[in-house]
């Protein structure tokens, strides 16, 4: 086994970064190669879009008890900064250990927030609220180590889907290599806009588009 390299989806983005910090894995480390993450929850259930989902999900933590809820809403301790999902930020082996990342997260999901998902700052975080904080240092937490080594390329990808008659609008922004500027500030949005997909009225197309500097393209 000369790669190993990791799919992951929402909350098993986290089991992944969890799973590569034990001990067992030690002897691994070295062979980790590449790590899509697809929606994770890095940041935990932060400055999400959906009123509706964040409600829900308070009253079934309410109902059920359920731990890893609270983990995701970082409530599992007295502060954000003493509960898991804070924590897990801070191992030693995290997203460098790879030689490649790409975080994809979409603006339409509205279970995994959209920068938790992309390990990005969201423009909504205060270093006044501890939530904000928490955030705040756990993206930095995890993209510093990534920036330091020089050794673990870190794409964005964002996800848009669009309907016939629609006009597609995608903003989102991907670089690589620059992960403590991506992290340490809210960078502005590129923006993507393209005409409606000749499609029938009946049929959906899901465009990715992926932008760095200089360049602009979807596929």
């Amino acid at each position: 086994m000369r790669r190993i390299s990791f799919i992951g989806h929402s909350l098993g983005t986290l089991v992944i970064r969890a799973a590569i910090s034990t001990a067992c894995m030690e002897p691994y480390v070295s062979r980790l190669h590449s790590f899509i993450s697809l929606g994770g929850t890095h940041l935990g259930y932060t400055f999400g879009n959906n009123s509706i989902l964040s409600s829900a999900m308070w009253v079934y933590q309410r109902w059920t008890k359920s731990q890893s809820l609270r983990q995701l809403n970082l409530k599992d301790a007295g502060e954000p900064k003493q509960g898991f999902v804070h924590s897990l930020a801070q191992k030693s082996v995290g997203l460098s250990a790879f030689k490649h990342v790409v975080l994809v997260a979409s603006g339409q999901d509205r279970y995994a927030p959209f920068f938790s998902a992309r390990i990005q700052i969201a423009p909504a975080a205060s270093e006044e609220s501890a939530v904000g904080s928490a955030s705040i240092a756990m993206a930095k937490s995890l993209l510093e180590p990534v920036a330091q080594g020089g050794s673990t390329t870190v794409t964005r990808l964002g996800i848009c889907e669009a309907r016939h008659a629609t006009p597609f609008r995608c903003a989102i922004f991907s670089d690589c290599r620059r992960a403590r500027a991506l992290g340490a500030t809210a960078p502005g949005l590129w923006t993507l806009r393209s005409g409606a997909p000749r499609t029938s009225s009946s049929s959906r197309t899901t465009r990715s588009c992926r932008c760095s500097p200089g360049t602009l393209r979807s596929g």
